[in-house]
């Protein structure tokens, strides 16, 4: 299964959501890939908060280079879970015909709500934000 996790400028969220889930695939011995891209995305690094965050348990995300999002990407994805709300607005604009692009939250637990941009924010909201992300990660694969 190819997971797609889409925020806006893939420094932040999507990248810590498919570091976590690359990490908790292999360790469950499945063979599940997930890949990141942003709406926004121009080139950069994974946020310093978000590489700290990540580190906090034992990720390594200083390699990670933002990269927009694509039709490519999306023909790849099975499943493409965004961050937002404005992100599913967006995405449902220019794929008007995919059916495989949901909210995070309402795939994994049937709850409408964003995961917020902790971007610009100091460490401790990275953290939590990674949390959550975390958590809904872990639901994911005993769904898929």
């Amino acid at each position: 299964m190819n997971i797609l996790f889409i925020c806006t400028g893939n420094t932040c969220r999507s990248p810590m959501a498919e570091y976590i889930f690359n990490d908790m695939s292999k360790k469950s011995g499945l063979t599940h890939i997930a890949k990141s891209s942003g709406i926004a995305a121009s080139g950069d690094y994974a946020s310093k908060n978000a590489i700290l965050s990540m580190s906090d348990i034992g990720i390594d995300i200083t390699g990670h280079i933002s990269s927009q999002v694509s039709k490519e990407k999306i023909d790849w994805a099975d499943i493409v879970l965004v961050m937002g709300n404005s992100h599913l607005d967006i995405l449902k604009q220019y794929f008007p015909n995919e059916e495989k692009i949901f909210l995070l939250k309402e795939f994994v637990d049937d709850e409408k709500g964003e995961i917020t941009d902790p971007y610009g924010y100091d460490k401790s909201f990275y953290d939590i934000t990674r949390d959550e992300i975390y958590s809904l990660i872990k639901k994911l694969l005993t769904k898929l």
